[in-house]
């Protein structure tokens, strides 16, 4: 049995959200009249300009973004990308703000699981690009999951593209601070917390 997990990465997640597609979302969960109301306020007549070497430019009004540091932010994101795992044919979505992971399990040949991931990462292109989001194809990629044996006797592996770009296998990759690796293993994530540990003992030397 392999399992295939894709690690999708969006550009600038945050500042990408549509206020229209929004409150559209917002209406379609219920709210209404004064509640509504105000979440159409919040976003509403905010502004930027930039600065570079004392030289102002123009001001601009803001028609996407929710505030990142702000505690309503991350919430109205998520509302934003509720609805993912709809668009979805075959994989399980697992989203975590702007962290969203497709993960395939179980498949006994690697056809089948590369005919399922392609299907389902061409939705959600689809998806994201209805919602005006774009994924970062730098920063995205998949990794095939089994046991040592099983990754051992595979002869041949799967290949994913989006937007006629290829997406890059790895063999171990970061989630949420976590190192996980083809094999399941905690061989890697063990090392990067030998490493910290290390150089903190280096500060506890140079203290004094």
């Amino acid at each position: 049995m392999v399992n295939g997990v894709l690690f999708l990465e969006l550009k600038k997640a945050f500042d990408a959200v549509d206020h229209k597609i929004l409150l559209k979302k917002l209406e379609f969960y219920g709210f209404e009249g004064i509640s509504l109301h105000w979440f159409q306020s919040y976003p509403a007549d905010r502004q930027q300009v930039c600065c570079v070497n004392s030289v102002v430019s123009c001001t601009r009004t803001i028609s996407s973004t929710v505030p990142q540091v702000s505690i309503l932010g991350p919430l109205l994101f998520l509302i934003y990308v509720n609805d993912v795992p709809k668009c979805l044919g075959y994989g399980t979505a697992r989203l975590f703000a702007d962290d969203t992971k497709l993960t395939f399990t179980i498949c006994r040949s690697l056809p089948v699981l590369q005919n399922k991931m392609s299907k389902d990462l061409n939705e959600i292109a689809a998806w994201l690009n209805v919602n005006k989001l774009t994924v970062n194809l730098l920063k995205t990629d998949f990794m095939l999951i089994g046991s040592r044996q099983r990754i051992a006797t595979l002869d041949s592996s799967i290949e994913l593209s989006l937007s006629n770009k290829d997406v890059r296998q790895v063999e171990s990759t970061k989630c949420l601070g976590v190192n996980i690796d083809k094999n399941l293993t905690w061989e890697g994530h063990l090392q990067s917390v030998k490493q910290v540990c290390s150089n903190l003992r280096i500060v506890k030397k140079v203290k004094p």
